[in-house]
């Protein structure tokens, strides 16, 4: 049975590289476009987790995204490598952000206490949503790095189920 696919025309260098499989791309689409679409986080903490992964990846084409109506201050971007510190990030963004930080690397370091402190900031499903969401992004990255895909040039919407993958 084949698949129905709707892509953005042109299809983004990304979908391109997953329409290789239809049926993964399809399914690769619902389940990160539902961690922006319906995910109990908000969208500016995914985005600010985002962009450090990819920082960390030193992946220009994941950190070449600005994904519409995140509203992720410039502030914020450009004190993300000082997140520990800056004074643009409050408890709940450090919580996300110290998950953030291990997981392309030492995802296997992650303690209980930090788990601990981003469920009582976030609540259990949250933090699972993230937790999810820090892999995905992770794995984005992997993606771009050794396929050497490249991001738009712009500003895009976030992702959605109705929407493109970038």
């Amino acid at each position: 049975m084949a698949l129905s696919l709707k892509v953005a025309e042109p299809p983004s260098a990304f979908e391109g590289f997953l329409a290789e499989r239809p049926e993964l791309l399809q399914l690769y689409r619902s389940f990160y476009a539902s961690l922006w679409d319906h995910a109990p986080i908000d969208p500016a903490l995914l985005e600010i987790c985002r962009l450090r992964i990819a920082a960390l990846h030193g992946c220009d084409s994941e950190l070449g995204l600005a994904y519409a109506g995140s509203n992720v201050t410039a502030g914020q971007v450009a004190n993300l490598d000082s997140w520990e510190t800056s004074n643009q990030f409050g408890p709940v963004e450090r919580a996300a952000l110290r998950l953030a930080e291990r997981m392309p690397w030492n995802h296997h370091d992650i303690t209980d206490s930090e788990v601990a402190d981003a469920c009582q900031h976030l609540g259990e499903p949250a933090t699972v949503a993230l937790i999810v969401a820090l892999a995905l992004f992770d794995a984005r990255c992997r993606l771009r790095l050794a396929f050497d895909i490249d991001a738009p040039a712009s500003e895009v919407p976030a992702p959605s189920a109705a929407g493109p993958l970038y």
